[in-house]
């Protein structure tokens, strides 16, 4: 009766306990959120947000599909590639001073564009001796790819057609995503503004 008394408190102390920690942690997220979003930033040094301070975006749904479109090598293919980044690249410019950052999103692309460019260019060399190019700027767009999919965490699940074999799984999944056509339009309007800005300063 002892033992089983003692466990029962034990138990109840540490389910309390990871309670506890799980409000103040998540109150602690909201907390640091709030403090970003009322802090004005100088952009100056490391006093930026962690993300873009656009309004939230939206939820849309994208259904995977294995498109005719963004082939490797075609003319059409590679100007919708092109396409993929905004005018102004994979850079936006914030604050007083115009600062350069990356967007995730358009870093994210522009690596899958090199690595299709590498792949396209490798076999198209039909020399015995045919190496892929530009080996480090691939090697570090396969781990930063690599590791946002692992950040991102995607538990979505997809069917299987067969338990082995080339072609295990369907992947016409319908996910919900964030609106991504408001990041291009505010990365066209942020390029817009930068160009005028600069045309100003001269």
């Amino acid at each position: 009766m002892g033992f089983s008394s003692n466990y029962l408190r034990i138990s109840v102390a540490l389910l309390f306990v990871s309670v506890t920690l799980f409000t103040v942690g998540r109150n602690s997220k909201g907390e640091r959120a709030d403090a970003e979003q009322a802090h004005q930033f100088t952009y100056r040094g490391r006093d930026y947000p962690r993300a873009w301070p656009l309004p939230p975006l939206d939820p849309v749904h994208l259904s995977h599909e294995d498109s005719v479109h963004y082939s490797l090598e075609t003319d059409i293919g590679v100007a919708e590639w092109n396409a993929t980044l905004p005018s102004g690249g994979t850079v936006i410019h914030l604050g007083p001073d115009g600062r350069p950052f990356t967007v995730s999103m358009f870093h994210q692309l522009r690596c899958l564009d090199i690595i299709r460019d590498v792949i396209v260019d490798f076999y198209l060399d039909t020399s015995p001796d045919a190496r892929p190019g530009k080996r480090e700027i691939v090697q570090h767009c396969m781990n930063y790819l690599r590791q946002t999919v692992m950040c991102r965490g995607d538990l979505h699940i997809e069917t299987v057609r067969a338990p082995s074999g080339p072609t295990v799984t369907v992947s016409a999944v319908t996910h919900s995503c964030k609106d991504w056509t408001v990041v291009y339009k505010a990365a066209e309007e942020n390029y817009r503004e930068f160009l005028e800005e600069a045309a100003r300063r001269r």
